[in-house]
């Protein structure tokens, strides 16, 4: 019997993981290596609510799948807060293939406008 691996939501949504979120996420694999013995594996994921969660499932399956075309209509579709939520929630399962999608889309789309359009509160930068 293979392993069976769910991921809570910081709603608490439970979500069957699609085997390409399990393949990216450095973070989803090193948790799962900690119920080696358990055949049902729940993850909580406290930072990741479940409409993130679900685009991600769906990023993934369709990065898996679809054309490099079809991966763009996805993205296009997005607006700038969930791209934004997918950027974090990318950082925090280690899914480099995610970020660095999230990063070109997020910096075409500021090309694409006037500076004084971009809500500087989107942006979340931390000073060290």
């Amino acid at each position: 019997m293979s392993k069976v691996v769910r991921l809570r939501s910081s709603n608490n949504e439970v979500f069957e993981a699609a085997e390409c979120m399990i393949t990216m996420s450095k973070t989803i694999r090193t948790m799962i290596n900690r119920f080696q013995d358990d055949q049902v594996v729940i993850i909580p994921l406290e930072r990741v609510d479940s409409k993130t969660l679900a685009t991600v499932r769906e990023w993934c399956e369709n990065h898996v799948t679809k054309s490099t075309q079809k991966q763009h209509q996805f993205v296009e579709g997005l607006d700038v807060d969930v791209l934004l939520h997918l950027l974090n929630t990318a950082n925090y399962l280690d899914m480099k293939e995610l970020g660095d999608h999230m990063r070109e889309a997020i910096a075409e789309r500021a090309q694409r406008k006037a500076l004084e359009e971009i809500d500087p509160r989107s942006f979340h930068a931390t000073v060290f």
